[in-house]
């Protein structure tokens, strides 16, 4: 799954949406987060939501890459209120795109 633009409250319901339906056919969910330009914590809580939604129904949800928007925020959230350490996590092997 490719996502761009703005990472937030606006994007919240469809995200989930969707991984609720991959969930269910694929066991694992990849998230392309290279084309977000801006995300806030309604973002982080869709990113989270989707990683529960997926574990709940056996499937799992890898981050791939990311812009520096996303990383930013996600980096910033961790710090504040760590979350799951399997959620969000950001494998050396992720590439953070040069956008912003």
């Amino acid at each position: 799954m490719v996502l761009d633009g703005s990472l937030d409250l606006g994007a919240h319901d469809h995200l989930l949406a969707v991984v609720s339906d991959l969930s269910v056919v694929l066991g694992q969910i990849t998230v392309d987060l290279s084309g977000v330009t801006f995300m806030d914590c309604a973002g982080i809580t869709a990113l989270l939501g989707a990683h529960q939604i997926a574990a709940t129904a056996g499937s799992r949800l890898d981050i791939i890459a990311v812009s520096r928007a996303a990383w930013r925020m996600i980096v910033v959230a961790q710090g504040i209120r760590p979350y799951p350490r399997d959620a969000l996590r950001l494998p050396a092997s992720t590439t953070m795109a040069e956008r912003d």
